[in-house]
């Protein structure tokens, strides 16, 4: 007989350790299978962005997660050994997120912070488990897996999670194409001390004619991860060593920069490819078997934490019996754009940094270090940097699940991120992040207009009242009604309990039902615990 399970996650990289973390906060159990022994040593993947840090906050990871890591409030640029140009991140970004930096993590550390957590949850990665096939159907899936002693065995699943990387088994199972392609260039990473014409502490980007060199500070004294371009003529060679590339990286940084000799060092090539569907019958994927691309701007390891961010709550919905199943249809509508967006963004600006055509090189070297300090004395230029690179300015503005009624001109308007605002000690992101909707109600509504919204769906609304709290070009009154990630999915100046109610139906595709059954079945009893 088929062991069965609801959700099988099948990856247990960032990507399906934050699937998993959240469908257990929903009160869904998945099981979670990793064909490795262990969780990852060597990583590329350095940077945690604000956006994925609001959502350690929610978790209760926040506190440990700074502690592992090296916030960089300032970029430094730097051309041809000379300061160039600085983006200060942390003046940028401090009326925007709690981080308003780039976090500097290593992906061994994110896996570790996901992996405690699910550890004090009672679930366990299943390591040296392998997933050898898979059949989807219409009520799900069967997968036929292999575990650490070689035995096999078939499970029946609701729903599978690809979060298998960029060679995915699941991607290739179901044959869906992975449109793309692979930069001609060879790549570097390593973990070292690095002293010289550097700024501790800080991001540091060394821009020459014939390479980059990106230095992301890490916990301990002039430590670093280094990442950077492999000379042509050293790409060929078999098994390269540090010690071998060291000459060329003294020389692109005319010797302003000594190199001490690396914990780990590792070569690799970069691709920039989506797949062409996330999701196929009962098959979702995830993180790097969804889309891989450059590591411009430390963005790749924290699409993947918000793929998982995005899916699980709708799951568990679906799962619960609360939502229909038509409300899954958004993950790959919201997903799939934005990815495609990230491809063809950190494509144009990696082309730019790697290419070593005389254009290339003179925007490198001389128009990027010349414009960036001029454009940044902008204000909108400013928030847009900060919000595009720490990931709080994606929206899902044209997704399906965003409605209402606001002016064009309110700042915030459906799909957007709430913003984070602070106002008599009362903290939004504080509000969020639960395993319901929350709908805020901002200005002064009376008593019985609270009263209403509460016994709208006292079993998925959270309501809360906040008469100080004004945003710029709103009017007096407005109410936000928030998805469990945080994104705005309602947003009105009238209250209007039908027309509520009925977006909740037909565009959230949530299922009518009293709160006495929706509390009283078992997916609820534990998400509520």
């Amino acid at each position: 007989m088929n062991a069965t399970t609801e959700v099988l996650i099948v990856g247990a990289g960032p990507t399906g350790l934050m699937a998993a973390a959240q469908l257990l906060r929903h009160g869904i159990r998945p099981r979670l299978i990793e064909r490795s022994g262990g969780p990852s040593v060597q990583t590329k993947a350095v940077a945690v962005q604000a956006r994925s840090l609001e959502i350690f906050r929610q978790m209760g990871l926040e506190a440990a997660a700074l502690r592992e890591g090296q916030p960089a409030e300032v970029v430094n640029i730097y051309a041809d050994n000379v300061s160039a140009a600085q983006v200060p991140l942390g003046l940028i970004g401090q009326a925007l997120t709690p981080y308003p930096y780039l976090f500097v993590l290593g992906q061994d550390h994110t896996e570790r912070l996901l992996g405690e957590d699910l550890a004090r949850h009672g679930l366990t990665v299943e390591w040296n488990t392998e997933l050898l096939g898979l059949e989807d159907g219409p009520g799900g899936a069967v997968a036929r897996l292999r575990g650490p002693e070689g035995r096999e065995e078939r499970v029946q699943v609701r729903y599978v999670l690809g979060a298998d990387g960029a060679r995915s088994t699941i991607r290739h199972a179901l044959g869906i194409p992975f449109e793309g392609g692979t930069y001609a260039r060879l790549f570097f990473v390593a973990d070292l001390e690095v002293r010289g014409k550097l700024r501790p502490g800080e991001l540091n980007l060394y821009l020459s004619r014939d390479t980059f060199q990106g230095l992301f500070p890490m916990r301990g004294d002039h430590r670093f991860r280094l990442v950077g371009v492999v000379p042509p003529e050293l790409a060929g060679r078999a098994q390269l060593e540090f010690s071998e590339l060291r000459p060329y990286l003294e020389r692109s940084s005319r010797g302003g920069l000594r190199y001490g000799e690396p914990r780990w060092f590792s070569v690799y090539r970069v691709h920039h490819r989506v797949a062409a569907r996330f999701r196929q019958g009962n098959v979702f994927l995830l993180g790097d078997a969804a889309h891989v691309h450059s590591p411009a701007g430390g963005q790749g390891m924290n699409t993947g934490l918000q793929d998982a961010y995005n899916l699980a709550w709708k799951l568990a919905l679906v799962l619960k019996g609360q939502a229909d199943p038509a409300l899954l249809d958004s993950y790959e509508a919201e997903r799939r754009p934005l990815a495609q967006r990230l491809v063809e963004t950190t494509d144009r600006f990696f082309t730019m940094a790697v290419q070593t055509h005389p254009l290339a090189v003179l925007a490198r070297t001389r128009v990027v270090p010349w414009l960036i300090p001029r454009a940044l004395r902008l204000e909108a230029a400013r928030r847009l940097v900060f919000k595009t690179v720490s990931q709080t300015g994606i929206h899902y503005r044209n997704s399906r699940l965003s409605a209402g009624d606001l002016p064009a001109s309110a700042p915030v308007q459906p799909g957007d991120r709430f913003p984070w605002l602070t106002v008599d000690g009362t903290d939004t992101l504080a509000l969020q992040g639960g395993q319901r909707f929350t709908l805020l109600a901002l200005g002064a509504w009376g008593r019985a207009d609270l009263t209403e919204l509460r016994e709208l769906r006292p079993e998925l609304l959270e309501v809360h009242h906040l008469p100080a709290l004004a945003l710029p070009g709103m009017p007096e009154c407005a109410l936000y009604l928030l998805r469990p990630d945080g994104y705005v999915a309602y947003a009105s100046t009238r209250l209007d309990p039908a027309a509520l109610r009925a977006y909740l139906g037909t565009q959230l595709h949530l299922r009518a039902s009293d709160a006495r059954t929706a509390l009283s079945s078992p997916h609820a009893a534990r998400a509520l615990r």
